[in-house]
C-alpha cells in the first residue's frame, strides 16, 4: 500500500532522496551494461573471425584475443565513466588540484 501525503512539500522532499538513489542506480547500471556489451562485442567478432578463417575447430585465438580487447576496452571505458560519474557528484567546490593554476612558484630554475 503507497503512502501519500497530504502536504505537497511533504512529497516532493520525500521522493528526492529516491530519484537520487535511481538516478544513481541507472548510472550504475548502464556503466555495467556497457562492459557486457564490449566484452560480448569483441569476443563475438573474435569468434566470427575464427569461424571466417577456419581456426574455429582448433584453438580459438581470435575469441580469446577478442575477449581480452573487449575486457581491456570495457575496463578502460568503465574507468572513464566512473570518473565522470564521481566528477558530477562532487560539489562545485571541490575542484581536485590543477597544477597549471598553482600559483606557487616553481622550485626549479630554468636556463
Amino acid at each position: 500500500m503507497d503512502h501519500h501525503p497530504s502536504d505537497p512539500a511533504e512529497s516532493k522532499d520525500s521522493s528526492k532522496p529516491q530519484d537520487l538513489q535511481r538516478a544513481q542506480a541507472l548510472r550504475w547500471s548502464g556503466i555495467g551494461f556497457e562492459y557486457l556489451v564490449a566484452v560480448a562485442l569483441f569476443g563475438w567478432l573474435g569468434w566470427k573471425l575464427d569461424h571466417a578463417l577456419g581456426l574455429d575447430q582448433a584453438f580459438p585465438a581470435f575469441l580469446l584475443l577478442g575477449l581480452f580487447l573487449g575486457i581491456g576496452f570495457g575496463t578502460y571505458r568503465m574507468a572513464l565513466l566512473v570518473r565522470s560519474v564521481e566528477r558530477s557528484s562532487k560539489p562545485s567546490s571541490e575542484e581536485p588540484d590543477d597544477p597549471a593554476k598553482d600559483s606557487r612558484p616553481s622550485d626549479t630554475k630554468s636556463p
